[in-house]
């Protein structure tokens, strides 16, 4: 172990060793005592740098800080005062770079939040899957999850957000439970997805008027999209039903002799199944969406891989024909307020259209209410359906 004070030069014109694999030169000139900066060459001609420490009063290995002349001398003294400088705060380096080798990826912390937790949710975990490898795991796969930063999920979120405020904040709201279910797993020990403000949404109130859905309809026949996108955009509009409740359909649910859609509890937002009568243009519509389903037991089956379809990939679709379609902007979501503006106009009850949208009851008639509505329902949605077929005659 050959003492040796550095210099530049001497560093750069030491020569290898022939008669052994390596030499180690230590200048304990750099730290305190017994801490000393290390020159490793090797018979190859590679040099690093290490340092040497006690901790407890114990040798422990020499820590590895980098290659020469990549780190030059300058910047390996400075770096091993960092490193050493743990020692004060009671942390061994070589077993803190050892925990952190050891500490998972975000990768495998996101893959063990999706099968362990995510995969209990009412869509499998479907969206939140979506969301993780599309924006966060694309972007931090290797990254030790203990090193991620608000900074670097703001930098994320700030890319999402030029997509729209809604999915910025939809994504949040995952990656903010991935971190809190991490933590609760003693996976890490903070959550960098916290204390970050969300994106400003604008209240959406777009609702197409008759001469836009009679535009729309036909020019849907055209676009270029697959042949379930185009059945699941006209199903939302005939039924107000979800997206996400038709991209899980099965049909099993559906009794197309008796004119009856029974979507289960476990497909619906509100975790409470739900009866939707089946209009003459529906029904023609399923027929559509039966012929092209290839006996699959989803009604809507993704043309690509035969499973669900992503959720974004219907909105895709749509932002990808949006000069083709030719209205104004719109989204999948507005088909559904569209056709409840419709109803109302037309003289259906608000407490009728909220039973065929499904949304939850608070009140505490709801707990005495037990009338499932099914003739209401029915008679509303015939209504919408003679609106609808009236101005869509000769497009389905």
């Amino acid at each position: 172990m050959p003492a040796q004070q550095f210099t530049a030069r001497w560093v750069k014109a030491v020569k290898p060793p022939m008669d052994t694999e390596r030499v180690d030169y230590f200048d304990y000139g750099y730290f305190d005592k017994g801490q000393a900066l290390v020159l490793r060459v090797r018979r190859s001609g590679t040099k690093s740098w290490c340092v040497t420490y006690t901790k407890n009063g114990k040798h422990r290995p020499p820590y590895t800080i980098g290659r020469y002349p990549a780190l030059s001398l300058a910047d390996a003294a400075e770096t091993g005062r960092q490193i050493l400088g743990l020692l004060l705060q009671n942390i061994d380096p070589g077993e803190a770079r050892n925990e952190r080798k050891a500490s998972p990826t975000f990768e495998v912390v996101a893959e063990l939040f999706l099968l362990r937790y995510a995969i209990n949710k009412k869509d499998d975990g479907r969206r939140d899957r979506e969301i993780l490898e599309r924006d966060f795991i694309s972007a931090w796969r290797d990254e030790k999850a203990q090193d991620i930063r608000r900074r670097h999920v703001i930098a994320v979120l700030d890319r999402i957000a030029e997509r729209g405020p809604v999915a910025a904040n939809r994504a949040h709201s995952c990656v903010r439970r991935l971190f809190n279910w991490s933590i609760q797993r003693d996976l890490l020990e903070m959550n960098p997805a916290t204390n970050i403000q969300r994106y400003k949404e604008a209240t959406r109130d777009r609702v197409l008027s008759a001469v836009e859905i009679k535009a729309l309809w036909p020019s849907l026949e055209t676009a270029d999209m697959a042949e379930q996108i185009r059945l699941l955009l006209k199903l939302m509009l005939a039924t107000a039903q979800r997206k996400q409740e038709w991209l899980l359909a099965e049909w099993s649910e559906i009794d197309l002799k008796a004119g009856w859609w029974t979507i289960p509890a476990a497909h619906v937002k509100n975790r409470q199944s739900h009866r939707v009568p089946l209009s003459p243009l529906a029904l023609e519509l399923l027929r559509q969406a039966e012929e092209a389903a290839g006996g699959s037991k989803l009604v809507l089956p993704s043309p690509r891989t035969g499973g669900v379809m992503a959720d974004s990939a219907i909105d895709r679709a749509v932002r990808n024909n949006r000069e083709h379609l030719a209205i104004e902007h719109w989204t999948p979501h507005d088909l559904r307020r569209t056709a409840a503006s419709h109803m109302a106009g037309m003289g259906v009850s608000r407490l009728v259209i909220k039973k065929i949208l499904n949304h939850a009851e608070r009140d505490i008639t709801a707990v005495y209410d037990r009338h499932s509505y099914d003739t209401e329902k029915q008679a509303a949605l015939l209504l919408w359906s003679e609106f609808l077929a009236g101005l869509v005659v000769g497009a389905v």
